[in-house]
């Protein structure tokens, strides 16, 4: 073993001075510790015959994708071509017998000049039993255990700044021999996947070691305590731990079954491993035993590929048996396949109390898998898993519907075009349906003025740019006012909030939906005047000659007049606009069902949504004109979002709900901290926004981390009670039985 290269093994019942620095393991159970030094580093580009140990290889022996070092313990790659991948192997460096991920901490570093091409994506990876690429060769073996950098585009990624990747486990032998594979994608052994050029990029890697796993019983598709029914195929991809694994299709009469035994008496959570795809199950059933009790959970196999995916928890008796059985016969949607890999039983903690009343509201947008009635049903085992208590879906995006306009009731005639993202699935009525029998409470997601997604036209003749092209807003245009484009703002086109057939418009486009739909209320978004720079001069709005007449008669102003964007009357103004909306939309709702609630995404800095984007939310609040706001505080800086919540709780104490949107869709974030702080201030609970982020980045794990059991959904006294209405109960409707046959 090369000492530059590796440091000391560090069993804990050994001292442990030869990793200083080191990082604790993963797991609770004392297990070696194997840091690799990255002060010192050794690259060649061909394999020596012998295969030194600890020498970082080229993937692919050409004069690209050489290592350096960076100083600091800190390792650095470069790369000026197609070659974008660098390996080691580590002689021996496996401790004991067990399960291990590779941890490392990873920091792309970009620039303007580069960012064109750049770095698209970048993994960090770990094997057993993989030998030295051949000479000649151009490819490494994939790797089925490998994490990666989130969040790389096209742009300029260095912001991004360091993020910890954690492969999945490898299950190893003591003795072993280790690979760490560095690249764009190790998963696949391409090694260039989704990266051109870096001109210039590079990446920094630094606490590179090997850490034990969390306890666990491990059971894959080769143990004998690994049962099938039907005929499974044996694929030649790689599985669990570098092995293969198997194959059905959904809706055959197929099973597999993975049983463990001896496990000690108490909680058990289950987790499942498999390869994702395109060609997946949407909808994979998976029934959980012992003894007596039975539970069963629904998973996308499309996504979370090579990751252990939660399924539940057992409570094992004294006779030690668990088992998990996945039934191909009740897997969707048909003509897809279905994956039997590994299945694994960790020692759980058993929530003991119910946690405090508090908003948990998941977020799922036309960005999900949401045309897929399968995809759906899983995504709502999930949220009910992660003990969320509400789920936001989008019911509009950029004045389009995930909802079926006018579906029975055809009072709010205001028919939007059909969303292309959701194709003919009526999303909001899958949601409500199934969000329902799980227990949660299912608010309808609208975006209000914000109604083109990036773009200055939108095809459809339906769509309110092209049926009231007179109902956009106007820019200031430095005392010029013109009708907004996305060079004003690049988000895309606007409506005007001060116009009353703006305001009767989006009252009509709730309506419908709060009809339609036994929804448990709305949640507004872009409810504001956009604003791509929080300074007047340029990136001033609502300059619609209309509104600006009405603001004159109002204040008695010189006919023809414009005004100044500093002018206290003129933003006093466009915050009573959307004021007016937001009263005019929740007296709606309340003239539909009293017992709906209101609720607002507000921009997360306090002093910008009021004083730029014109959302005077607390007196929306102490108005009586919405039920709760969840402000957007999007930082990954502790003090910041302290400081932040802290200055929206300042303004408003009252007894309607304060929360916080959390952002969750870029790594960094410490959702759990976050969540613990918007406690400890007083705030009513989160949104973590969004939901099939934070399952792909593989982070929805802190959810349960802070919050350990469950929880209802804040009281709101001030809520009348319910009289007579007429609004559809479908999902209680068993007549014509289930409306979507999933299960």
């Amino acid at each position: 073993m090369n000492r530059n290269q590796l440091g000391m093994l560090c069993g804990l019942a050994a001292a442990i001075v030869g990793c200083e620095g080191a990082a604790p393991p993963v797991g609770s159970v004392a297990s070696a510790l194997t840091m690799v030094d990255l002060g010192t580093v050794t690259a060649a580009n061909h394999p020596d015959p012998s295969g030194v140990s600890g020498v970082w290889y080229d993937a692919t022996h050409n004069t690209f994708g050489t290592p350096s070092a960076a100083g600091g313990g800190v390792m650095r790659i470069d790369d000026g071509g197609f070659t974008n991948g660098v390996y080691t192997i580590l002689e021996g460096a496996i401790p004991a017998d067990g399960d291990y991920h590779v941890r490392a901490t990873i920091h792309v570093v970009e620039s303007e000049a580069t960012a064109f091409d750049g770095i698209r994506a970048f993994q960090l990876g770990a094997a057993t039993g993989v030998a030295h690429r051949a000479p000649g060769s151009t490819a490494m073996p994939g790797v089925a255990s490998f994490a990666s950098y989130e969040g790389l585009t096209s742009a300029d990624d260095t912001a991004n700044g360091p993020q910890v990747l954690l492969t999945a486990e490898i299950h190893a032998s003591a003795g072993d021999d280790l690979m760490i594979a560095l690249g764009t994608d190790v998963s696949s052994g391409a090694w260039n996947g989704s990266s051109g050029f870096w001109n210039g990029a590079y990446v920094l890697v630094s606490d590179l070691e090997l850490v034990a796993a969390d306890p666990s019983e491990v059971i894959d598709d080769t143990d004998p305590r690994f049962v099938e029914t039907g005929s499974w195929a044996v694929s030649g991809g790689i599985g669990y731990a570098g092995g293969h694994y198997r194959y059905a299709s959904s809706g055959s009469a197929r099973s597999a079954t993975w049983h463990a035994e001896g496990l000690a008496a108490g909680p058990w959570d289950a987790q499942v491993f498999f390869r994702a795809g395109t060609n997946r199950a949407t909808s994979a059933r998976y029934v959980l035993e012992s003894g007596a009790t039975t539970s069963e959970h629904r998973v996308n196999q499309q996504l979370t590929d090579a990751a252990w995916v939660d399924i539940g928890q057992v409570m094992v008796d004294a006779t030690g048996v668990a088992s998990v059985t996945l039934d191909a016969a009740g897997c969707a949607p048909e003509g897809t396949v279905v994956i039997a890999d590994a299945v694994r039983f960790v020692p759980g903690v058993a929530p003991t109390t119910d946690d405090a009343p508090e908003i948990r509201l998941a977020v799922v947008t036309v960005f999900d898998d949401v045309d897929d009635l399968g995809a759906i049903e899983s995504m709502v085992d999930d949220l009910v898993l992660r003990r969320y208590n509400s789920v936001a879906v989008h019911a509009r995006y950029r004045g389009d519907a995930t909802y079926v306009p006018n579906r029975d009731s055809r009072r709010y005639r205001n028919a939007e075009p059909r969303n292309a993202a959701v194709g003919d699935v009526d999303v909001l009525d899958a949601f409500v349906e199934l969000g329902h029998e799980r227990g949660l409470k299912v608010f309808a997601y609208v975006n209000t003025h914000l109604v083109t997604d990036g773009d200055d036209s939108v095809a459809d003749p339906s769509h309110v740019t092209n049926t009231h092209p007179e109902w956009r807003t106007w820019a200031w245009g430095g005392g010029t006012p013109h009708v907004q484009t996305t060079a004003d703002d690049p988000g895309g086109l606007w409506l005007e909030p001060a116009l009353p057939e703006v305001r009767d418009y989006l009252e009509d486009v709730v309506g419908d939906i709060a009809t339609n739909y036994d929804i448990d209320g709305v949640i507004l978004d872009r409810i504001r005047y956009p604003q791509t720079s929080f300074t007047r001069t340029n990136r001033d709005f609502g300059y619609h000659p209309d509104a600006i007449r009405a603001f004159n008669r109002k204040h008695w102003r010189r006919c023809g007049s414009i005004p100044d964007p500093y002018d206290e009357d003129w933003i006093a103004f466009r915050q009573d606009a959307i004021t007016r909306t937001v009263g005019a939309i929740h007296r709606r709702l309340e003239h539909i069902d009293p017992e709906l609630l209101l609720l607002a995404y507000p921009i997360g800095r306090f002093g910008d949504a009021v004083r730029f984007n014109y959302q005077d939310w607390p007196e929306w609040l102490s108005g009586r004109h919405i039920d709760g706001v969840l402000p957007q505080i999007y930082t990954d800086d502790p003090v910041a979002f302290a400081d932040r919540l802290a200055e929206q709780r300042d303004a408003y104490d009252g007894e309607r709900l304060l929360g916080v949107t959390l952002d969750a869709f870029r790594p960094g974030v410490d959702l759990a901290a976050q969540i613990e702080t918007t406690r400890a201030l007083g705030a009513h609970g989160v949104s973590p926004f969004r939901h099939g982020t934070l399952v792909q980045m593989g982070v929805a794990g802190e959810l349960q981390t802070a919050w350990t059991g469950p929880a209802a959904f804040p009281a709101t006294p001030w809520k009348r009670a319910r009289r007579w209405h007429w609004r559809p109960r479908r999902h209680c409707d068993r007549r014509h039985g289930r409306r979507f046959r999933f299960r």
